[in-house]
């Protein structure tokens, strides 16, 4: 029980098994869009989280933070609470304003909401409040509240009910080991993206004087991107496959063309929502589509290449870029490589086979990159 457990979000919680079962009982893909339409269930969704989030962060306020005393655990389980179950709890006095405490929510919402171990949890966590920790100076005696906090979360381990179960997509397996398509942790295609963009920070602050800046961390996202497409682009230019033809009008919408684009890669996203995802991959076509149709490419030959010309182009503009920084003398070291493996590529040749031999050698040094030891963690190889 001394192991700290992950703090839930809202990705992570919505995409866990816990719901993937309410899902099964409502018959809907997505509770918290099936609550945000159904007047019936507004709020549900925003009310189990709050319940298992507050569950957890008390739970690991009690068995986690060793170098507290009782009492300070006490006073920040209260605060815990306090933030996330009642709507007048003062966080500077550590008291709910009103004698009794205001509630977020309602006995009678409580006794609507669809899925019933949460409101058990719910009532379980404002009887400690209550019983126990309100008045932790006249009842020293805690015992109690632990052991049922350490009940509580066994039943919840046995059942694994914050899995992650949905993946954010599908991919092809290939036996070929020079076909090698990856995924950039940074990039929310990643299931765990958010996780993992945060440990990233807090690693970053902890071996930094100067904290990363949102500006900076857009750049290194950007690096670590523009490894992903220069190696997908080669595999998938080395490859050599047929242009194909793509049905594309003015009525195509964005997730159409992103389909395309993962399709590409052996990937599919039938599983999960990417509108934002797809507007976003939308708006780098319409960006980048002048410059290919600069070098003779056509949308459709720019698309069954896509992440060789975003490579390409979006290097060219952040090399000539002054205000494109990178503080980190290891991310310097990898930005670097990657623009070794531009110059590369992007060398004049004389001949078709002259090309070819230049990708095969930029082939070989982004492999490298890619699996360098520091860095490997940042990817997850998915074909």
């Amino acid at each position: 029980m001394g192991n700290k457990h992950k703090v839930l979000n809202e990705n992570t919680f919505r995409n866990s098994k816990y719901i993937q079962v309410v899902n099964k009982q409502i018959g809907c893909n997505d509770f918290k869009k099936f609550c945000e339409s159904n007047n019936e269930y507004k709020g549900q969704f925003d009310f189990m989280l709050d319940t298992f989030k507050t569950f957890i962060l008390i739970r690991n306020c009690f068995f986690c933070d060793s170098n507290l005393s009782m009492n300070d655990k006490v006073e920040n389980a209260q605060k815990i609470i306090g933030k996330y179950l009642f709507s007048d709890f003062d966080e500077e006095n550590n008291e709910t304003i009103s004698d009794e405490g205001k509630s977020k929510y309602s006995v009678r919402f409580i006794q609507n909401v669809c899925e019933k171990y949460s409101t058990h949890l719910y009532r379980r966590i404002k009887e400690w409040y209550y019983d126990y920790l309100d008045n932790y100076s006249l009842n020293s005696n805690i015992n109690s509240v632990l052991d049922d906090i350490k009940d509580e979360m066994s039943r919840l381990e046995s059942v694994g009910f914050d899995d992650y179960v949905k993946e954010n997509i599908n991919f092809k397996k290939n036996k070929d080991s020079n076909y090698k398509i990856y995924i950039s942790k940074f990039d929310s295609l990643y299931s765990d993206n958010q996780t993992f963009e945060e440990e990233f920070i807090k690693e970053y602050n902890d071996n930094h004087i100067t904290p990363l800046t949102d500006d900076e961390l857009g750049n290194i996202y950007l690096v670590y991107t523009l490894i992903v497409k220069c190696c997908n682009g080669i595999t998938i230019l080395l490859e050599n496959k047929p242009i194909e033809e793509f049905n594309l009008n003015e009525r195509t919408t964005p997730t159409e063309l992103f389909n395309i684009y993962l399709s590409q890669l052996n990937l599919n996203q039938d599983r999960y929502d990417f509108r934002m995802e797809a507007l976003q991959f939308m708006l780098q076509t319409t960006l980048i589509y002048p410059s290919c149709a600069k070098r003779g490419l056509s949308f459709n030959e720019m698309m069954n290449n896509f992440d060789i010309c975003y490579f390409l182009i979006k290097m060219g503009e952040i090399i000539n870029d002054k205000e494109f920084k990178i503080t980190d003398e290891q991310i310097q070291k990898d930005f670097k490589d990657l623009k070794e493996i531009y110059d590369i590529i992007h060398s004049p040749v004389k001949s078709v086979d002259e090309t070819l031999e230049h990708y095969r050698k930029a082939s070989t040094l982004i492999y490298n990159l890619i699996s360098k030891k520091r860095i490997a963690n940042y990817f997850i190889r998915v074909s």
